[in-house]
C-alpha cells in the first residue's frame, strides 16, 4: 500500500479462528507501540499496519511484522465482550423478512429463530462508523444482497448479505436485505468511546415486540453487555 502501510494477509478464507489470529496480532503490535506506528486495522483475514515513512524504513517495518507474527504463539489478547442487541423483526422494520422466508421455504418465525439463536463474531468494523460485520449466518437463511441497493437505510436496520449479518448504526445507503431494526444506539460521536462494540467481540440478537421497540427507542439505550470472554 505505497510507502506508508503493509498488509499482512493470512488467507482468503473467512473463519472465526483466522479472524482471532488477526485480532491477536493487531493487539500485540498495538501493545508494543513502536514510535513509527500510526494505526493498526484488522479485517476478516488480514491486518493493515500504517506507519510514518519519515520515521522508519519500509523494509524495517516488514521485518518487524514478520517477526511478531512468527512469534505470535500464545500472545494474550484483550478480553472480548459479549453483547445482546434487541431486534424488532419484520413488518415496517424488516421489509425483506417475508421475502427470505418465501425464498428459503421457511416460516417467518423459523427465519427469526435461526437468525437470533446464533452467537456471532464481530469480524471487523467498517463501511460507516460502528458498522459491525458479523458472521456466520446459518446457511438456511444466507441471502444475497439486493439487486438494486437502497439510497437510504434507516439507522438500526439489521440486514443479511451472504453469510454475514450486520446493523446499520447510522442512516446510510445500502444493499443488505433488511429483516428487522434495533432501537438501541450503536454509535454516538458525543461519547468518549463512540463505538461500544469492537472487532473480535461477540453478538447475539434478541427478538422483541413493537411495543418494546418503541419504549426502548424512547429510552435511547445501548446494546446490553453480557459477559467478558478471554479464550486465548
Amino acid at each position: 500500500m505505497g510507502d506508508s502501510a503493509w498488509v499482512v494477509q493470512w488467507t482468503e478464507k473467512i473463519s472465526p479462528q483466522i479472524n482471532r489470529e488477526v485480532q491477536k496480532a493487531g493487539e500485540k503490535i498495538k501493545k508494543l507501540n513502536p514510535p513509527w506506528l500510526i494505526e493498526v486495522v484488522p479485517t476478516f483475514a488480514s491486518l493493515t499496519v500504517y506507519y510514518d515513512f519519515l520515521e522508519v524504513d519500509s523494509e524495517h517495518v516488514k521485518v518487524f511484522l514478520e517477526e511478531q507474527i512468527k512469534n505470535l504463539g500464545k500472545s494474550q489478547i484483550k478480553e472480548r465482550q459479549e453483547w445482546i442487541i434487541p431486534v424488532c423483526y419484520g413488518g415496517l422494520y424488516g421489509p425483506e423478512l417475508k421475502n427470505i422466508s418465501r425464498e428459503k421455504k421457511l416460516t417467518v418465525e423459523e427465519v427469526i429463530e435461526l437468525h437470533s439463536q446464533k452467537l456471532y463474531t464481530v469480524y471487523m468494523l467498517g463501511f460507516i462508523p460502528g458498522f459491525c460485520y458479523l458472521g456466520d449466518v446459518d446457511d438456511a437463511i444466507a441471502s444475497p444482497r439486493l439487486a438494486v441497493p437502497r439510497t437510504t437505510v434507516p439507522a438500526g436496520s439489521v440486514g443479511i448479505a451472504g453469510k454475514q449479518t450486520g446493523v446499520y448504526p447510522l442512516k446510510a445507503p445500502g444493499g443488505w436485505q433488511i429483516i428487522g431494526q434495533t432501537p438501541v444506539e450503536l454509535y454516538n460521536p458525543e461519547k468518549k468511546d463512540p463505538v461500544s462494540i469492537k472487532a473480535g467481540d461477540l453478538v447475539r440478537f434478541q427478538a422483541i415486540s413493537e411495543e418494546d421497540f418503541i419504549k426502548m427507542l424512547k429510552d435511547k439505550s445501548g446494546p446490553y453487555k453480557v459477559s467478558k470472554k478471554n479464550d486465548n
